[in-house]
């Protein structure tokens, strides 16, 4: 009986044994959580990978939960448990991105190229036709210009006087560049090679054509926006049933109130005087306040500035006083709200708020100032950080724009004699 029994056990434990050292196959498919494309060179419990098609085949020792880990350089790993019932087993798992905020890196390259030059004039303005300059200059003063045609050789093709005084050349919604005068507008058109001026009519200009922002499909986006007044509100215009609606109101609160209380502040005579022009032009009396007092003339007052690009058929608003960047689509619906901390820097001053795109490859670039250099910051516009910064081997540049990973800008040396030209510097990312 003894040996009867001992015989059992050992069947038993042979049994048990055999169950333990039994095999599980594992296969399946490993995609992006995002874009569903199969990922390869993905380690399985390092004993397998996934194949070019995201496929994996591996096999373990079978327990009673098999922990099986998934690990990708750029993705976060995961671990999976499997209870099993039968030797063979289906798992198909889905990575996600690790994002990994990047510590921001200054980066100047040092090379600075002339874009155009001349030893007798210098330049005020310029803007981009096609692989042509459109330049502003002036010998004196910008009393007497002269608008010039230049290729990317630096050859002069044509030039043409103004009649009139001239402040900046302005690029509008429509492509269109146009030359800004004390008293005029002129629309400047190429044929030929040769410069042509219309006149434009001046306060229907400014009023209608210059509030036009940027368009997608039948929608024309443009603001109220107002210089002295520290709040505006975004619309979109359906060109098909001309509606207007507002989808997006800037406002910095602080600076409002402090607004709004200008009207208290000023003697009973004068708020009585605010509000009888606020009745006759149909104007809220804090705004006629304000205008009186000068407060937006002072140095205690900036004003807003939040711009809106369209980018990929996305619609980018820059709120600098709610701290984030939003997205919108075609719609104007709301499609995210990034965070954003680069309108903080340690040294306020530095932030120059201006926001500058390069057109060409969607990289989007934050102004700053530090010892005379400016620098561009680019801005991830997905996550809202700062990933890399170049910095400007001239110092008190002007005019800066950028293009197709070029900075151009125009400069004149310290305590040169040379007249100001036109530079560009490659930035590398």
């Amino acid at each position: 009986m003894r040996l009867l029994f001992y015989c059992f056990v050992c069947l038993l434990i042979l049994n048990s044994d055999n169950t333990q050292s039994q095999t599980l196959y594992i296969r399946g498919k490993v995609t992006d959580t995002e874009t569903k494309k199969p990922l390869c060179s993905v380690n399985i419990n390092n004993i397998g990978v996934s194949d070019n098609l995201g496929d994996y085949f591996i096999r373990v020792e079978s327990i009673k939960k098999n922990k099986i880990s998934f690990s990708l350089i750029g993705y976060k790993s995961i671990t999976s448990i499997i209870n099993y019932t039968k030797d063979t087993a289906i798992l198909n798992i889905h990575l996600s991105k690790k994002i990994v905020e990047l510590k921001t890196v200054d980066v100047s390259n040092n090379i600075t190229d002339t874009v155009f030059g001349n030893k007798r004039f210098s330049v005020a303005d310029y803007e981009f036709k096609d692989d042509k300059l459109i330049l502003l200059t002036f010998e004196k003063s910008l009393v007497h210009t002269k608008i010039i045609l230049t290729d990317a050789s630096q050859k002069i093709l044509s030039s043409a006087e103004l009649p009139d005084e001239a402040e900046r050349l302005y690029k509008d919604y429509l492509g269109y560049i146009n030359v800004i005068c004390n008293t005029h507008i002129y629309r400047i058109t190429i044929k030929n090679n040769a410069i042509h001026f219309a006149s434009l009519p001046f306060n229907d200009y400014k009023k209608l054509i210059m509030p036009c922002l940027d368009t997608i499909g039948k929608y024309l986006y443009f603001s109220n926006y107002q210089k002295d007044y520290p709040e505006f509100t975004y619309y979109a215009y359906n060109t098909d049933d001309l509606c207007v609606s507002g989808f997006k109101t800037v406002c910095d609160r602080e600076a409002l109130k402090g607004y709004n209380m200008e009207y208290y502040f000023l003697k009973p005579k004068e708020q009585l005087y605010a509000r009888k022009l606020a009745d006759e032009y149909g104007i809220d009396k804090h705004k006629i306040a304000a205008t009186m007092s000068g407060l937006t003339k002072s140095i205690f007052y900036t004003p807003l500035y939040a711009p809106l690009f369209i980018i990929h058929d996305t619609v980018l608003v820059f709120d600098h006083y709610n701290d984030a960047i939003l997205k919108y689509d075609k719609k104007q619906r709301l499609l995210d709200s990034i965070p954003i901390d680069y309108n903080h820097p340690l040294k306020w001053r530095e932030w120059k708020h201006e926001i500058i795109v390069d057109r060409e490859t969607a990289n989007v670039y934050a102004l700053y100032q530090k010892n005379g250099f400016y620098y561009l910051k680019h801005i991830d516009t997905y996550s809202g950080k700062i990933i890399s910064s170049y910095k400007l081997t001239s110092q008190n540049a002007e005019k800066i724009k950028v293009k197709n990973n070029y900075v151009y800008y125009v400069y004149r040396p310290f305590e040169s004699l040379q007249e100001q030209f036109v530079y560009k510097e490659k930035i590398n990312n």
